[in-house]
C-alpha cells in the first residue's frame, strides 16, 4: 500500500460541486425572473455536480478511514464527526430560511407544515423534498456514512458480504430497469448510491497502485462532462446521464490523484478556501438565489446591466454569502462542536474528510 499524501488538488476540487450546482439552479432562477435561459441549462435534468460530490465523498471517506475498518473504537468518533459535519450547520440554515421566508414570503416557497420541517431536519428519506432542496443529496450521504460506520464496527466478513449483495441488487435493478413503488426501498437501491462505491474504488486504486497518465484521466473526465451536456442539450442520443457523470467524475478524481501523488502541488489559497467553503455554498445558495434576483430586478440593476451580467452577479453574491456563512457560522460551529463532543484525536491525514 502506498504512503498517503496530502491531496491538494482533490481537496480544492470540492469547489467544483457548488459552482456547477449553483450555475444550474441559477439558470432556472434567471429564466423565471429575467426571462433569460443561462447557457440553456434548463434543458438539463442535472449538471453533474452532485454526482461528483458523491464520488468524491466515497473517495475521501475510504482514503481517510480505510485503516479504521474493523476497529470498533473508531465507530463512535466516525459517526460523531459525520454528524457534527452536517447536521448542526444544516439545522441553522434551515431555521434561518424558515423564519426569514415566513415573515418575508418572497423568493422561496415551501410547505410550512411541522411534518415537512421535521422531515427536512432529520434528512430521513421520504418522497417530499427537503425545505432546502439541494439537501436531497445529504440523504444519500447519511446512508453511505451509516453503511461505512457499520463496516468500521464489523470485524467479520458477513457485513462485507451484505454490502456486496446490496451493490449487486442495485446493479440488477438498474440492469433490468425494475420499477420500485416503495420510496424507501427505491432510495436504498437507487443507482446513484453506486457513485460512493466508485469513489471508494478510486481510493483503493490510488492507495495500492501507482497512477500514471494524470493528464489523460483529467481530459477524459472533462470531455465526459462536456459530451454529456452537449448530447442532452441537442438531443443527439439517449444517454444515462447518471452513469456518464459518475464515470467522468471517477476519471477526474484519478487524474487529480495522479498529479498529487507524483508531485507536490501548491494550490492558491482562494481555491483551498472555496474547497473548504463548498458545503456552505452548496447549502445556502438555493433559498436566496431567487431573493437576490428579485432585488436586482426591483432595484433596476437588471435594466441597467442586462441579462448576462445580472445572472453572473446573482452567482457571485450567492457564493459570497456562502463564504460568509462558512467563515462566521460553519467553521466556528464545527470547531466548537468538535471540542465538546470529541477528545483531541491525532489527525490521520491532512486530507479533510468533512464535506
Amino acid at each position: 500500500m502506498q504512503q498517503k499524501k496530502r491531496l491538494n488538488l482533490v481537496q480544492a476540487s470540492r469547489a467544483i460541486v457548488p459552482l456547477l450546482v449553483l450555475m444550474f439552479h441559477m439558470s432556472f432562477v434567471a429564466d423565471e425572473h429575467f426571462n433569460y435561459n443561462f447557457l440553456n441549462l434548463t434543458k438539463l435534468e442535472r449538471v453533474g455536480g452532485a454526482d461528483y460530490f458523491f464520488v468524491l465523498t466515497g473517495f475521501m471517506i475510504f482514503y481517510v478511514y480505510f485503516k479504521d475498518i474493523g476497529n470498533k473504537e473508531k465507530f463512535r468518533p466516525f459517526l460523531i464527526k459525520r454528524f457534527i459535519g452536517i447536521y448542526p450547520f444544516y439545522w441553522i440554515v434551515t431555521f434561518i430560511v424558515c423564519v426569514f421566508f415566513f415573515f418575508i414570503p418572497i423568493g422561496y416557497g415551501y410547505s410550512q407544515s411541522i411534518k415537512t420541517i421535521l422531515g427536512s431536519l432529520s434528512l430521513f428519506p421520504w418522497q417530499e423534498e427537503p425545505i432546502i432542496y439541494s439537501a436531497w443529496s445529504l440523504r444519500h450521504n447519511i446512508l453511505f456514512y451509516l453503511i461505512f460506520s457499520c463496516l468500521i464496527l464489523s470485524k467479520g466478513k458477513m457485513f462485507k458480504y451484505l454490502i456486496g449483495l446490496w451493490i449487486m441488487l442495485i446493479l440488477f435493478i438498474y440492469w433490468k430497469d425494475i420499477e420500485v413503488s416503495n420510496y424507501l426501498i427505491s432510495f436504498m437501491f437507487d443507482k446513484i448510491n453506486l457513485n460512493f462505491i466508485l469513489g471508494c474504488c478510486c481510493a483503493y486504486i490510488s492507495m495500492n497502485f501507482p497512477i500514471k497518465h494524470g493528464k489523460l484521466f483529467v481530459t477524459l473526465g472533462i470531455l465526459g462532462y462536456i459530451f454529456t451536456w452537449i448530447t442532452v442539450l441537442y438531443d443527439l442520443m439517449k444517454l444515462d446521464t447518471n452513469i456518464m457523470y459518475a464515470i467522468s467524475a471517477m476519471f477526474l478524481i484519478l487524474g487529480l490523484v495522479s498529479f498529487d501523488m507524483n508531485k507536490k502541488i501548491r494550490i492558491p489559497k482562494i481555491f483551498n478556501y472555496l474547497g473548504n467553503a463548498s458545503f456552505s455554498i452548496y447549502l445556502t445558495h438555493p433559498p436566496f438565489l431567487g431573493l437576490i434576483a428579485i432585488i436586482i430586478n426591483k432595484s433596476g440593476i437588471h435594466d441597467l446591466i442586462g441579462n448576462l451580467l445580472s445572472t453572473l452577479l446573482c452567482i457571485v453574491i450567492a457564493m459570497i454569502m456562502g463564504c460568509l456563512a462558512h467563515s462566521f457560522i460553519e467553521k466556528p460551529l464545527l470547531v466548537r462542536m468538535k471540542s465538546v463532543f470529541l477528545k483531541p484525536i491525532k489527525r490521520q491525514t491532512s486530507l479533510s474528510a468533512t464535506i
